[in-house]
């Protein structure tokens, strides 16, 4: 009989893990990623599962700086300021590896970014991490009815919102997140697709701008309405902010209540986003292949406010049309172009065949008929009526057709 060492043994063992991990890569390959967000619940957690969760954080905080000042080398202690050293108590194996894994990631994206000839900087010492990896499902993390298990943690977790998950899913890792409310878990999952996600019942033809945010082609205009009163609440709030003692009691109570402010707006607009996606969730659309980058560079604050980029770019079924394509000039009941057309201009007015009619509207006929001309399909009749978008909140909707 041959003696195996302990690097043989070692060497099996890593082209076991090897083999598994690309199983599992050609398995996901044709699966849904979903993310779900759960709570941790403060009110059933003891003195001491609140002192690990607060230390977690400052750990991966304080070891992540050692890692860039000894010149991104992997060690197994922490330096403090003095140049003593400290054991490492409250993160795990698997949570070191994910930060030192996150530092080289950083690196990576450094060194991309100066190749393409943009300014770049060492990495810097950081204040707070507010993000840890919990890497592999039944050791660094586990999940019971309610309940959920973190490593090195004796008691479990209550939680809420956990009834989102389906435990015929496969779950592959999650992230322990501080935010201003308390300390999320983002459990990620992987679904296989079902018959209805590829099913399209119908197709849209869709302009975009500033003011009327979506105009679709069935003479429907959707606006944003803008969160007036959040926005008056962070001015008050940042106001408080300024006028406290830097990393006083009062300095990181109002910190966190500006924070919280700030959340609440952000989960409206996701809000509004997600119930606008349900809506078009088997319509296919058209829109143009526009630069939303530009608009936040010219109007920023009205770009930020309508998050149009986040709502293209989260649609499953959507085709661009080339952004050269003249959509506003041409008339769209005669083909007549014309030389010029100021933004202030709102409302098209046709010299030959004397039609008025909305800006945005005959935009979106104009990609309409442009789709149809290109692909020698049939007139389509788009079947969303207004009754659908009633229930989404912090929305306006304006029939053009009764308008005009």
């Amino acid at each position: 009989m041959i003696e195996t060492t302990k690097e043989d043994k070692k060497k099996m063992k890593n082209l076991k893990i090897k083999e598994t991990l690309q199983k599992t890569k050609e398995r996901r390959w044709w699966m849904k990623i979903i993310t779900r967000d759960i709570k941790l619940l403060i009110r059933h957690m003891t003195r001491e599962q609140r002192y690990h969760l607060e230390n977690i954080f400052l750990e991966a905080k304080q070891y992540r700086n050692t890692i860039i000042a000894n010149n991104c080398e992997k060690i197994n202690h922490i330096v403090r300021k003095d140049w003593t050293l400290k054991e490492i108590k409250y993160l795990s194996s698997q949570m070191i590896q994910s930060v030192f894994k996150q530092v080289k990631q950083d690196i990576s994206n450094l060194s991309k970014s100066k190749k393409k000839w943009n300014k770049v900087w060492r990495l810097k010492f950081v204040k707070e991490v507010n993000c840890v990896e919990l890497k592999q499902f039944w050791n660094t993390f586990n999940i019971k009815w309610s309940r959920i298990k973190i490593q090195w943690i004796k008691r479990w977790f209550y939680t809420k919102w956990l009834k989102q998950l389906d435990m015929n899913w496969e779950i592959s890792n999650a992230m322990l997140v501080k935010k201003a409310d308390w300390y999320h878990i983002m459990i990620t999952n992987y679904v296989n697709y079902e018959k209805d996600d590829y099913c399209i019942h119908w197709w849209l033809w869709i302009d975009t701008w500033m003011k009327n945010q979506l105009t679709l082609n069935n003479w429907i205009q959707i606006q944003f309405e803008q969160f007036k009163d959040d926005d008056k609440k962070i001015k008050q709030k940042s106001k408080k902010f300024s006028k406290k003692k830097e990393y006083s009691r009062w300095w990181k109570k109002s910190k966190q209540l500006l924070w919280k402010a700030y959340l609440k707006r952000s989960r409206k607009r996701k809000d509004r986003i997600n119930k606008l996606r349900h809506v078009f969730k088997n319509t296919h659309l058209f829109v143009e292949d526009i630069n939303y980058q530009t608009w936040q560079k010219i109007w920023w604050k009205k770009s930020s406010e309508m998050t149009l980029w986040n709502f293209v770019k989260r649609m499953k079924h959507i085709t661009k049309i080339n952004k050269y394509y003249a959509s506003t000039k041409i008339c769209s009941n005669c083909w007549n172009k014309k030389d010029q057309l100021w933004l202030d201009v709102r409302t098209y007015h046709c010299d030959q065949c004397w039609m008025n009619l909305d800006r945005d509207l005959n935009a979106s006929i104009n990609i309409f008929n442009s789709w149809i001309l290109s692909n020698n399909t049939k007139n389509i009749d788009p079947f969303i009526q207004i009754k659908s978008f009633n229930k989404i909140p912090f929305i306006k909707i304006k029939s053009l057709y009764i308008s005009n």
